[in-house]
Order: structure tokens, then C-alpha cells, then sequence
């Protein structure tokens, strides 16, 4: 099978490039011919197997289109992602080209969304958007069955053209928590809460800010570190001052530390093996999920997640047994039990490292690979 896959790619700094980037070397691990039709990017050129042939702020509909008809490949798979192709008429309509050509597609929706307000003539709705999709792709791939499965069909969308397919998961050895903590300068005694990845209003950073100091009273060596840059959106900026502003004194005088830009995978995985508890505290209502999630699976570091669509798998895993340990996304006082009681229990540490290394061999790449031609091979045969 020769596929076009149509993302975001590395160096690009973005989750969606990442995670092609890991999708495609499964597939080509698994004997797939995979060309990538990569967003431009200044300073990298094709190389037969990358061609950055397209930009979001250009046609990419004609740009894509005009590749496609001298690469004919058996299927087109295209990762979707709002802020990069957007919610309007251009994919569906290179859907319906794709398919004039007499090519199988794919999109993979990073996001899936119930809302019914749309720009006519501008921007879908988030539903009429997923339902145009529906009717010019011949599979969607979704990660999850709750907010992302279910919401589709809710929508109109047949259940046999949707794929549920996890984010996938590296499995990673990572050096000694001391090593680690010795590197990024860290104390050794410290009870050590970890928050990385972007920074933007539904991650719900301000949440740990003000839990924490409610976690110092019960744990006194608490701290949090907090690795990552701000997103810099007209819309952010006033979230950003203010949060900024929250974290200063605690900053100060020591009990957070703000560590603020992209950081290269090989430091992250420094701060994985130096963290006690991983806290995603996130506030999105809509399907998806959560690249941080599963580097942190891999790692088999323990994970405190927020009770919602974004955590649904992890939910599904372990939450029978710890309830507690899903917290309301904006409850601080909900975050602070959950998180002393994490990090005063080295019992209970061990035992959510298990969960997250169990959980991440079941989403191996390998395995969402294999997955994902199955997926292939159904649409190609519509």
C-alpha cells in the first residue's frame, strides 16, 4: 500500500506534528509505503519522502490536490486539527476531489466537537462540520469512544465508518530519578508535581497554582514544576498575565518552578523520570486526546488526570478503583486531596506506574499501526 499522509510535521513545534512523526515510522515499520505531505516549513527541504508542499495560511486544497494527482497513491490520510486546517468547506471539498481521482481517504479528527454554531457561508459548526466530513471521507479515525465515537453518531455519522484507534505510545527507559533531579538542578527530598506541555486557559494550570498551597499544608515538601511555553493567541494574553502574575510569588519564594519554553523531547523525558506524579489538570469539554497523557504512560510515571472526555481511556483503566484520583477540572481543594494523597502514598505511586505502563503497551505505536491499516484496507475497499 502506498499512503499520503497530509500533517503537520517535525521540526514543526506542534502535538499534531509529533504524532505523525511516531505514526509514520510504525507504519513503515509495518511494511507501508508512507509519503508525507508535510506543511512548509523555512528551511527544510523534500526529500522524496517529506515534501512540504502546502500552507495553512495559502490554497492548500489546489497545493495538496496538485501533489496527489503525481503521487497517486491507494489512499490519502489527512490529520485534522481546527487551528491547522480549519472547520470550513476546503476539506470536505479536497475530500470530494480525493475522491474524484478514484482515491481512498481517511481523516483522522484530533478533536471532535457538539457544537451547533457555525458562520454560514464562513465556518461550519463544529456537528455540520463532522457530518460534511462523514459524507466525503471514507473513514473517520477518532482515539476514543466517549466525546469522540459516541458524538459522531449522535451526529449521523454511521458507526461502520468510524475507527476508534488510541493515541499511540512510546515505551521509554528512562534514566534514575536522581540522575534526572541531579540534572535539572531539583532537590532530592522534593515531593515533586509535574505540569508540561503548552500553556492556554483549558490546561488549567491556574487550578495546581491554587492548590498547591492547600498540598503544602498536608506535604510539606511539595513542589511544582511547571515545563512549557505559553501560547501567545490574541486571546491568551490576558490569561497569561494574569496567571504569570498568580505564580510569581510562589516562584519567589520556591515552592514552583517555571520553566518556560519548548522543551526538546530528550529534556522532557529528563523531567518524566525526575517527577513523583504527572497532574493534567485539563478543562477541554470536547473529544479527544492527550499526547502528554501517553508520554507519560510510556514512562510508566503515575498520572493524576481531570475527570473528563480528554481522559476517557485512562478512566476507563483505573478509575473503578480510584475515583478520587479524577478530580472536577476546576476544583482546586478536589486537585489538593487527590495530589497529597498521591504524594504521600508510595504504595499507591507504585501501583498507578503499573496502570500507566499496562496502559501503555495496549496503545503501543506498533499496535495503533496495525490498527490503522486495518482501518486503510476498510476504506479502500468502500
Amino acid at each position: 500500500m502506498h499512503l499520503a499522509l497530509v500533517s503537520t510535521y517535525p521540526p514543526t513545534k506542534c502535538g499534531i506534528a509529533n504524532y505523525s512523526q511516531n505514526l509514520v515510522g510504525a507504519l513503515r515499520a509495518a511494511g507501508v509505503k508512507v509519503t508525507v505531505l508535510a506543511e512548509k516549513l523555512a528551511g527544510s527541504a523534500d526529500d522524496g519522502e517529506i515534501l512540504r508542499c502546502w500552507s495553512r495560511r495559502e490554497n492548500w486544497v489546489a497545493a495538496i490536490a496538485e501533489e496527489l494527482r503525481s503521487l497517486k497513491p491507494d489512499l490519502v490520510h489527512l490529520q485534522h486539527e481546527e487551528a491547522i486546517l480549519g472547520q470550513d468547506a476546503r476539506l470536505p471539498a479536497l475530500l470530494a476531489h480525493i475522491r474524484a481521482q478514484g482515491i481512498a481517504s481517511a481523516v483522522t479528527l484530533h478533536s471532535v466537537y457538539a457544537g451547533a454554531l457555525g458562520i454560514p457561508g464562513i465556518r461550519y459548526s463544529g456537528r455540520g462540520f463532522q457530518r460534511a466530513l462523514g459524507g466525503s471521507a471514507d473513514r473517520i479515525i477518532v482515539h476514543q469512544i466517549d466525546g469522540c465515537q459516541d458524538q459522531l453518531i449522535a451526529q449521523g455519522i454511521p458507526a461502520e465508518k468510524i475507527s476508534v484507534i488510541p493515541h499511540g505510545t512510546n515505551m521509554l527507559s528512562l534514566k534514575d530519578k536522581r540522575a534526572a533531579r541531579e540534572e535539572l538542578g531539583i532537590a532530592q527530598d522534593a515531593a515533586l508535581l509535574l505540569a508540561i506541555g503548552f500553556i492556554h486557559k483549558k490546561k488549567g494550570l491556574h487550578t495546581l497554582v491554587r492548590a498547591l498551597p492547600q498540598v503544602r499544608t498536608k506535604v510539606a515538601n511539595a513542589h511544582l514544576l511547571v515545563a512549557g511555553s505559553f501560547r501567545e493567541r490574541p486571546w491568551d494574553i490576558l490569561y497569561n498575565r494574569e496567571l504569570r502574575a498568580r505564580i510569581a510569588p510562589a516562584v519567589r519564594e520556591g515552592s514552583i518552578d517555571l520553566r518556560e519554553e519548548f522543551h526538546s523531547k530528550d529534556t522532557m523525558d529528563t523531567m518524566l523520570a525526575a517527577a513523583d506524579v504527572l497532574a493534567l489538570p485539563y478543562q477541554q469539554r470536547y473529544g479527544s486526546a492527550s499526547g502528554i497523557l501517553h508520554m507519560a504512560l510510556g514512562a510508566g510515571v503515575p498520572v493524576l488526570c481531570a475527570d473528563g472526555y480528554k481522559f476517557a481511556e485512562a478512566k476507563r483503566a483505573w478509575s473503578g478503583e480510584h475515583p478520587s484520583l479524577f478530580p472536577p477540572p476546576e476544583d482546586p481543594t478536589a486537585w489538593a486531596s487527590a495530589i497529597s494523597e498521591v504524594l504521600g502514598n508510595p504504595e499507591l505511586r507504585a501501583e498507578l506506574a503499573d496502570k500507566s505502563r499496562s496502559l501503555g503497551q495496549e496503545t503501543s505505536w506498533a499496535r495503533v499501526a496495525q490498527q490503522h491499516i486495518e482501518s486503510f484496507e476498510a476504506a479502500r475497499a468502500r
